[in-house]
């Protein structure tokens, strides 16, 4: 085999794991704006957890859509170092019901 078509094949196995990436959700770019419409719920979230950047969906995304919450993140309590054995859900909801 020639090494232009073992660079083809090289590129062509690793194109699943690419999309695989964005199949769950990322802390950063999914939760936090769903933590932002609810004032000083985001804050909150930073100031008193350690929360692990990847998550899971109970939609997985793929390579046409980002994942669709509600999204689940482990976590543990901010400054420890013990297992992360809380877990956050995150959904949207109205502020009508968050305040409530």
């Amino acid at each position: 085999m020639n090494p232009l078509s073992l660079a083809l094949i090289a590129t062509l196995t690793a194109a699943p794991l690419a999309a695989w990436a964005d199949a769950n959700p990322d802390f950063d770019d999914d939760a936090k704006p769903i933590l932002r419409m609810q004032p000083g719920l985001l804050q909150y979230v930073e100031h008193t957890f350690d929360v692990k950047d990847v998550g899971t969906a109970k939609f997985p995304g793929d390579d046409e859509r980002r994942p669709a919450p509600p999204y689940i993140f482990r976590a543990r309590p901010l400054g420890s170092h013990g297992p992360y054995n809380l877990r956050l859900l995150i959904q949207p909801g109205s502020a009508v019901c968050a305040a409530i």
